[in-house]
């Protein structure tokens, strides 16, 4: 994957003003266990969010903790990218994978990252049924901008009885809800 094949991608998605860069170290400790290209999109944009922080690139040593909770090994295993409700996607033997944390599941999504990236992440039929597009953009206009830290959750949670609408959502941070989610479902 080479960052001229993503170009429609940033075209789209420019790069996130929040971005933080990796340090070298970061990258070489990621090089062989991600694609080049992933580890070029680090270096040259960042990890941070897109498309008004309905996804975001990460950091993924901040993820491996809730991978061995959820009995993935962390160091075959690399959360890449998660959404504004708190899903994680990660790489794990060429397959990207998607944990969907409001309702408990870990899901084969793509067998390709390129495919991933530069054709689904771009798809508005897609991103609406898998992003829920439209809740995404009522919490943000409810609720405003989320931070690094924090993702939509809902009140009381999917698995309590709450209900997946923006009159339940909430700003929470991202780690103690996925953390509270985790210990609900597993």
């Amino acid at each position: 994957m080479s960052e001229k094949l993503l170009q429609p991608f940033f075209r789209a998605y420019p790069s996130s003003s929040q971005a933080r860069f990796p340090t070298d170290a970061a990258i070489q400790n990621f090089t062989g266990k991600l694609p080049e290209g992933l580890l070029n999109i680090w270096q040259v944009h960042g990890w941070g969010s897109y498309r008004d922080g309905l996804f975001w690139l990460v950091d993924p040593t901040d993820y491996r903790v809730i991978l061995e909770t959820w009995g993935i090994d962390p160091n075959r295993a690399t959360v890449f990218l998660r959404s504004s409700f708190g899903d994680l996607f990660f790489w794990d033997s060429h397959i990207v994978y998607r944990i969907q944390i409001h309702y408990g599941n870990i899901l084969d999504w793509d067998d390709s990252l390129d495919n991933f990236l530069k054709f689904r992440m771009r798809y508005e039929p897609y991103l609406s049924e898998n992003f829920d597009l439209e809740l995404h953009y009522n919490c943000l206009s409810k609720l405003g901008s989320l931070s690094s830290d924090e993702m939509f959750g809902f009140e009381p949670a999917l698995i309590l009885g709450g209900k997946k609408d923006v009159e339940f959502a909430r700003r929470l941070n991202l780690f103690t809800h996925i953390d509270i989610l985790t210990q609900l479902y597993l």
